[in-house]
């Protein structure tokens, strides 16, 4: 590939993406296709420039990825990891970055989490050499490989990633900012699986009081902190605030019942299971059959940005 061709390449990666920001997403994939076709054909060992194809490679598994033709994105994504491995020296490190993060959510939406988390790792490798770093990108990359450990059960390397990340978005975006509630209530979500019930409970109050200075009252993640708050306080045996913190979450969560029912029952079956430990239990069954059949799930948040 030309000098001349690979600008060419580049100026037609920007149009590409431009109709795939506008929402043309059709359009963005078929020319995605077409130009990776041709810069396939223009490429040459004896000349330079394949940082441009393996960019073009990623930019299309990304479309396809979005528009949900997994196989296909997987397919490219490989061909630029193959690729980019043998040429690593000639590719500059946001490039091959990029790549590995792109490969890795593609991986996480698929659920292969162990798959995944070597990517992430590797993307984060790649954008700490880069001079500045990008933190904030570093920051997402770390809290998503601490939800991978979290629920693979590395807990101690789950905290450390939380906690790079935490560091940042406190350094970049103050220590009252919606990311550092998001990646404390990931935090503190770690700590009660890990049997630090104490620990739990100081992340969990940290992100409830950033969230309810932040966000609006009825906020869904403000009663998605309550209820985590709850279930902690109910495991330290308060059942007074647990109890209060339950029926906070569960007012919320009401409000959007029709778009999320999934959370208030979990946080309703909840509730009622803590009536029962507290010696309630002709109050528990009349609020389940007043809330109807639980469903759980209730839990972490995923990239903070």
């Amino acid at each position: 590939m030309t000098s001349e061709q690979a600008k060419l390449f580049e100026v037609l990666q920007g149009r590409i993406e431009a109709h795939f920001q506008e929402g043309e997403t059709e359009e963005a994939r078929r020319m995605a296709g077409k130009a990776v076709g041709a810069a396939r054909r223009a490429l040459d060992p004896e000349q330079e420039h394949f940082g441009i194809y393996v960019s073009l490679l990623r930019q299309t598994a990304e479309i396809n990825r979005h528009e949900g033709k997994m196989e296909v994105a997987e397919a490219l994504f490989r061909e630029a990891l193959e690729y980019a491995g043998a040429h690593a020296g000639d590719l500059d490190p946001e490039n091959l970055a990029r790549l590995h993060n792109s490969y890795a959510v593609l991986l996480d939406l698929k659920g292969e989490e162990a798959e995944a988390a070597p990517h992430y790792e590797e993307a984060i490798s790649r954008l700490e050499s880069l001079e500045p770093a990008p933190e904030e990108d570093i920051a997402n990359i770390a809290n998503n490989l601490g939800m991978i450990y979290r629920r693979q059960g590395t807990f101690d390397r789950a905290e450390g990633f939380y906690q790079q990340a935490v560091h940042i978005f406190e350094r970049l975006d103050g220590e009252e900012s919606l990311n550092v509630a998001t990646v404390c209530n990931n935090l503190g979500s770690l700590y009660w699986a890990w049997g630090h019930p104490e620990m739990a409970r100081d992340y969990h109050v940290r992100a409830l009081k950033i969230r309810r200075d932040q966000l609006p009252k009825d906020h869904h993640d403000i009663g998605q902190s309550a209820c985590n708050l709850a279930a902690v306080y109910q495991d330290l045996g308060d059942f007074e605030k647990a109890g209060k913190n339950y029926e906070r979450a569960l007012g919320i969560l009401k409000k959007s019942f029709d778009e999320d029912p999934d959370s208030y029952y979990a946080v309703a079956s909840n509730y009622a299971d803590l009536l029962e430990a507290n010696g309630q239990a002709a109050k528990a069954e009349v609020f389940r059959q007043r809330t109807g059949e639980p469903i759980p799930g209730v839990g972490e948040n995923s990239s903070a940005a």
